[in-house]
């Protein structure tokens, strides 16, 4: 896939390749999606990919009751997107204007104006007699490449997300950020919104300080807006986000009175890396 990438970029005159390595030729544009200000980046994690799994599924289940569609094999595989939409089936099941009120959802979303492609979405979609494509195959159809493809997917989804209270049912569809947590990571949440320490918390949990250290990390990326134990002041997060990093070291390197722990937490707290 990075050869394919390498490739494409050199066909397009972006860069040279030759026995010596790989030189570039003049900077992309900047794309769409970056520059709209409801990316989220980092910061939304894994929400819209759990969330897409649902709505794949949803958009299934809904479609073939409405065809009167019983056996067929679920879209998406895993079990735990399967279990979460069929809790939220079984609610919403009886309601006769179910697929009416999805597709009024999914139709005021996808006619949003930030929404440039509407069949990164939709051609997903399965349902009655109709498979839905591969996102390489949408791609395809609509000649764009795969990476443009998947980002303004996401940035889509990032538009939902900050909309959600405008989506009733489709906001069901979507997970808390609670649930991104790992099981350990959770546990020391707890702890911590229970007024301890790090150091109190390492000695309940009897774990290494470097295992709630990544704990403490974990929980800064999923709440951005929660200041855990040693996160840099804002006027550090400032001079860090004036700058673009390619790594830690780098950014060792410019602030060197910042423990490497430190520097972890101000990179999932919006600093360029």
């Amino acid at each position: 896939m990075f050869e394919k990438r390498l490739l494409d970029l050199e066909k397009k005159g972006y860069v040279r390749i030759d026995e010596s390595g790989v030189f570039l030729l003049k900077e992309q544009s900047e794309t769409s999606y970056f520059k709209s200000p409801d990316w989220k980046g980092f910061s939304m994690q894994d929400l819209p990919h759990h969330f897409f799994n649902h709505l794949l599924l949803a958009v299934q289940v809904v479609s073939n009751k409405h065809h009167k569609k019983s056996q067929y094999l679920p879209i998406v595989r895993n079990k735990e997107a399967q279990i979460w939409v069929k809790r939220w089936f079984s609610k919403w099941q009886n309601d006769a204007h179910l697929a009416e009120k999805l597709f009024l959802e999914l139709n005021q979303w996808l006619e949003s104006p930030s929404i440039l492609y509407q069949d990164v979405y939709v051609g997903r979609f399965s349902g009655g007699d109709r498979v839905g494509e591969t996102a390489l195959q949408i791609c395809e159809r609509l000649q764009i490449s795969i990476w443009d493809g998947y980002f303004e997917w996401l940035r889509g989804l990032h538009v939902l997300h900050l909309r959600s209270n405008e989506f009733p049912l489709l906001q069901e569809l979507m997970i808390s950020k609670m649930a991104l947590l790992t099981k350990s990571g959770f546990a020391t949440y707890d702890l911590f919104q229970k007024g301890h320490s790090l150091e109190q918390i390492v000695n309940i949990r009897q774990l290494k300080k470097s295992t709630i250290e990544d704990h403490f990390v974990e929980i800064q990326a999923t709440f951005q807006e929660l200041a855990v134990p040693f996160r840099p002041n804002e006027e550090v997060l400032l001079k860090l986000k004036e700058k673009s990093f390619l790594s830690l070291k780098e950014m060792k390197e410019f602030m060197p009175d910042l423990s490497y722990f430190e520097l972890r937490l101000a990179a999932v707290s919006g600093v360029e890396i």
